[in-house]
C-alpha cells in the first residue's frame, strides 16, 4: 500500500528586535521569513498532526 500523509506542525520562536514601531518590526522579521534560509534560530514546537488522507493499492 502507498499512503499519502499531511503533516502540519506549528512552532514557535521568540526574536527581539531593534524597530521604532510594532509594525515594522513585525515587517523586519517577516522579511528575514520571506529570504530563502533566512532566519536561523532556535524553534520549539508546539503542536503537530498527522492526518492519512488517500491510500492507494499497487495493481
Amino acid at each position: 500500500m502507498r499512503y499519502k500523509v499531511v503533516v502540519t506542525r506549528v512552532q514557535v520562536a521568540e526574536r527581539f528586535v531593534r524597530a521604532s514601531t510594532e509594525d515594522e518590526a513585525a515587517e523586519k522579521v517577516q522579511a528575514e521569513f520571506d529570504r530563502p534560509y533566512g532566519y536561523f534560530g532556535s524553534w520549539i514546537t508546539t503542536t503537530s498532526e498527522v492526518d492519512v488522507v488517500e491510500a492507494e493499492q499497487p495493481l
